[in-house]
Protein backbone atom coordinates (compact mmCIF):
# COMPACT_ATOMS: atom_id res chain seq x y z
CA UNK A 1 0.00 0.00 0.00
CA UNK A 2 1.53 3.28 -1.03
CA UNK A 3 -1.07 5.52 0.56
CA UNK A 4 -0.40 7.71 3.57
CA UNK A 5 -0.92 4.86 6.06
CA UNK A 6 1.51 2.64 4.18
CA UNK A 7 4.03 5.44 3.81
CA UNK A 8 3.79 6.16 7.52
CA UNK A 9 4.48 2.51 8.24
CA UNK A 10 7.68 2.73 6.22
CA UNK A 11 8.64 6.02 7.84
CA UNK A 12 8.20 4.77 11.39
CA UNK A 13 9.38 1.17 11.15
CA UNK A 14 12.18 0.89 8.62
CA UNK A 15 13.39 4.35 7.61
CA UNK A 16 14.79 5.39 11.02
CA UNK A 17 16.93 2.28 11.09
CA UNK A 18 18.31 3.09 7.65
CA UNK A 19 18.88 6.74 8.47
CA UNK A 20 20.90 5.75 11.53
CA UNK A 21 22.90 3.45 9.28
CA UNK A 22 21.68 0.43 11.21
CA UNK A 23 20.17 -1.70 8.46
CA UNK A 24 20.92 -4.80 10.53
CA UNK A 25 18.28 -3.60 12.98
CA UNK A 26 15.56 -4.13 10.36
CA UNK A 27 13.91 -7.38 11.30
CA UNK A 28 11.20 -9.72 10.09
CA UNK A 29 8.62 -7.96 12.26
CA UNK A 30 9.31 -4.66 10.46
CA UNK A 31 8.84 -6.31 7.09
CA UNK A 32 5.73 -8.18 8.23
CA UNK A 33 4.23 -4.87 9.39
CA UNK A 34 4.68 -3.46 5.91
CA UNK A 35 3.37 -6.62 4.25
CA UNK A 36 0.28 -6.47 6.48
CA UNK A 37 -0.33 -3.01 5.02
CA UNK A 38 -0.28 -4.51 1.52
CA UNK A 39 3.32 -3.56 0.69
CA UNK A 40 4.75 -6.09 -1.73
CA UNK A 41 8.34 -7.23 -1.40
CA UNK A 42 9.04 -5.18 -4.55
CA UNK A 43 7.53 -2.08 -2.91
CA UNK A 44 9.71 -2.63 0.18
CA UNK A 45 12.82 -3.15 -1.94
CA UNK A 46 12.09 -0.02 -3.99
CA UNK A 47 11.56 2.10 -0.87
CA UNK A 48 14.73 0.83 0.80
CA UNK A 49 16.65 1.39 -2.44
CA UNK A 50 15.47 5.03 -2.61
CA UNK A 51 16.25 5.64 1.07
CA UNK A 52 19.71 4.11 0.66
CA UNK A 53 20.50 6.31 -2.33
CA UNK A 54 19.39 9.40 -0.44
CA UNK A 55 21.64 8.42 2.46
CA UNK A 56 24.57 7.79 0.12
CA UNK A 57 24.13 11.22 -1.44
CA UNK A 58 24.09 12.80 2.01
CA UNK A 59 27.34 11.03 2.93
CA UNK A 60 29.00 12.31 -0.26
CA UNK A 61 27.78 15.86 0.41
CA UNK A 62 29.12 15.69 3.96
CA UNK A 63 32.48 14.34 2.79
CA UNK A 64 32.95 17.28 0.43
CA UNK A 65 31.40 19.82 2.84
CA UNK A 66 28.69 20.73 0.35
CA UNK A 67 26.01 22.88 1.95
CA UNK A 68 22.42 21.93 1.26
CA UNK A 69 20.10 24.61 -0.06
CA UNK A 70 16.94 24.80 1.97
Amino acid sequence: MRGSVGNNAMLFSVSPKLLHQDAHAINAEDLDTLRAMQWSDQDILDAINHASRMLATDIIFNAFKIEKDM
